[in-house]
């Protein structure tokens, strides 16, 4: 008889919800999944800045979500945010994702880069959320405005954006989370941390309060010259290209 998993993931995002079901599905394939969702706030702004602010935002979801469980086996609760953060080296903004995975008091987080943000576009945001009181603006709205999105909650999806979608970054990070023993992701323990340090957050102005995570290896997806989708376990080490580059002043409808 299969086991019972009772999953609450702490949104209404069908994204979200969806991508964690897939997650579990390929960690749990014996065990029937029953998954509950939450409205819960994230008790920060609507574009999270920052490893600080994106933790803080999952970490709020989680603990509320919490509260609102009665039953007591079994129980995985999933908190997502999505933050993005800057990069002293290279003078970009990456958008990311932080999954926070809790089961039985245990708690395993990780974060992932997603995709690069154009610079101006964050300027913007700052200045938004500096001088308006009602602030609810992303950068996933301003891809939508300018036409290079469909989607103003999932721009990833989109080619100039890396071509893979929100739900596919979830669900890899939720995987990454679900398949590691220790609660903590060590970054020394990433073969590529050395070599490629942007994308190595515990290495690029995390709070000591979050000592996390990785990005890295095997589920951190790039795109080579023709296109195809691959992972940082097949790279050649020779390959040029950086994992989060984004050419987006080639894409036909970009406008400054």
């Amino acid at each position: 008889m299969p086991i019972e998993l009772n999953i609450h993931v702490a949104s209404q995002s069908k994204i979200k919800s969806e991508a964690v079901r897939r997650a579990m599905q390929e960690i749990f394939p014996a065990s029937t999944l029953n998954i509950q969702e939450h409205d819960v706030p994230s008790g920060v702004s609507s574009q999270p800045l920052g490893y600080e602010e994106t933790a803080k935002g999952a970490a709020n979801r989680l603990d509320a979500t919490r509260k609102e469980i009665k039953e007591e086996k079994n129980i995985f609760i999933v908190s997502i945010e999505n933050g993005v953060r800057y990069s002293e080296e290279e003078k970009k903004y990456y958008d990311f994702v932080h999954v926070m995975i809790e089961k039985d008091g245990v708690l395993r987080q990780v974060a992932n880069d997603c995709c690069q943000v154009p610079n101006e576009w964050m300027d913007e945001i700052h200045r938004l959320q500096k001088n308006t009181t009602n602030f609810n603006t992303t950068w996933g709205k301003i891809a939508k405005e300018k036409g290079l999105a469909q989607l103003d909650n999932d721009p990833h999806k989109e080619e100039c954006f890396g071509g893979v979608s929100r739900q596919e970054h979830i669900r890899i990070a939720c995987i990454q989370a679900l398949s590691r023993p220790a609660p903590l992701i060590q970054p020394k323990t990433m073969k590529n941390s050395a070599r490629h340090q942007s994308v190595d957050l515990s290495d690029d102005g995390c709070s000591t309060r979050w000592p996390i995570f990785s990005t890295g290896d095997s589920s951190g997806i790039m795109k080579n010259y023709s296109g195809k989708v691959r992972f940082w376990g097949d790279v050649d080490p020779e390959d040029k290209v950086s994992r989060n580059e984004v050419r987006l002043n080639s894409y036909k409808g970009y406008s400054k």
